[in-house]
């Protein structure tokens, strides 16, 4: 198992992480970039995966879609200095055997970087049916 595993859960109680938006693990190799935001004036990073599940469109044909995850920064920390300390740590974590890397857990309030406050929301669109 070569591949890095990110780790995300926006429930405050273990209880509570019981549907596909409340907790979420990708590999790295599909992350597609992130995207600095603001949110009720908290400073925001969304970070967009390729969708782990496909979605059509209503002719049948394979619709474009991204799951999101949205990081809210704590006071004082800006998109850029998230960036940065992702950019380290999973340079670190290639290095290592364990591979199980957790972004941010809402439920046990650990988060890799000072610069995480919490998790806003975790978005998979649904495949139609």
């Amino acid at each position: 198992m070569n591949e890095i595993y990110l780790y995300f859960r926006t429930q405050a109680t273990i209880a509570s992480d019981l549907d596909q938006d409340d907790s979420v693990l990708y590999p790295l190799s599909s992350f597609s970039g992130f995207q600095s935001g603001t949110a009720d004036n908290v400073n925001t990073v969304t970070m967009s995966f390729k969708p782990l599940e496909t979605v059509f469109d209503n002719d049948g044909t394979g619709a474009v879609s991204t799951d999101t995850v949205v990081i809210n920064l704590s006071s004082g920390s800006s998109p850029k200095d998230f960036m940065e300390h992702f950019t380290e740590q999973i340079n670190t974590i290639r290095n290592k055997q364990d591979k199980f890397f957790s972004i941010a857990d809402d439920a046990t309030s650990e988060y890799f970087s000072k610069t995480i406050a919490s998790v806003g929301n975790i978005t998979i669109p649904a495949a139609l049916s």
